[in-house]
């Protein structure tokens, strides 16, 4: 029996428009999880952590491969499955105990801004299928893109602004503990390619740090590749 060739069906251009304006939603939900990579394994519900991560650069890939079994799943199912895996871990985090001031913690402030993220994600792919325009996806994206923009007015600063600026700060002072983290685990180990990783690690944390605050005076550039900038917290 001769099998018939595989032949490749070209996407609609409303469906790659949609693909594309979730993957650019897709990035800053990875980047508020990248930090995560040096808590795991130490932190509950790590597994559904690395799920999510792997099916975040699934996500990412335009080749039609993914990390999975089987047939790639349809976007809007890669998406839900990320939802459903970082609520996963946001669930066995707050189940655990924490003194406040642990990695624990660290990671469930980190899934607070990142699930939601990828619910909305999730659910403006949806309707942007089902309605066939791009209306919802782009509504997030440029959501996300304008807390961070610098205020044109330079009058008073209302109730709003005040608490996005405590949230940049919060998410600042995060970020500088994880990296304090980091650094005592350096101290903890002898092994040179565990000391590069935590190098690595530090890098990106002072990245992130330096990201965040480009996002509080409108510059941006220094954090680009990160995107940070653009996640910060509604």
């Amino acid at each position: 029996m001769v099998e018939a060739p595989c032949i490749e069906v070209a996407k609609p251009d409303i469906l790659q428009e949609h693909e594309a304006l979730a993957r650019d939603v897709a990035r800053r939900v990875h980047n508020l999880i990248l930090p995560l990579a040096d808590l795991l394994p130490r932190i509950p519900g790590h597994e559904a952590i690395d799920t999510a991560d792997a099916l975040l650069m699934d996500v990412n890939r335009t080749d039609g491969t993914w990390m999975g079994d089987g047939l790639r799943p349809a976007m809007g199912e890669l998406l839900a499955m990320i939802a459903d895996s970082l609520d996963v871990a946001k669930k066995a985090l707050s189940a655990a105990e924490t003194d406040g001031s642990d990695p624990i913690n660290a990671a469930h402030c980190l899934l607070r801004e990142a699930l939601p993220l990828a619910v909305d994600l999730s659910g403006a792919f949806r309707s942007s299928r089902l309605a066939g325009d791009s209306s919802a996806l782009r509504a997030l994206r440029e959501r996300k893109q304008a807390i961070c923009a610098p205020a044109r007015d330079p009058g008073p600063v209302s109730a709003q602004e005040e608490t996005k600026e405590h949230q940049v700060l919060s998410a600042i002072a995060l970020q500088a503990s994880i990296l304090l983290d980091v650094v005592d685990s350096a101290g903890r180990t002898a092994n040179i390619n565990e000391i590069r990783g935590v190098l690595d690690a530090a890098r990106l944390l002072t990245a992130t740090i330096g990201s965040l605050a480009d996002g509080m005076t409108g510059e941006n550039k220094r954090g680009d590749q990160y995107g940070w900038h653009n996640a910060c917290p509604n």
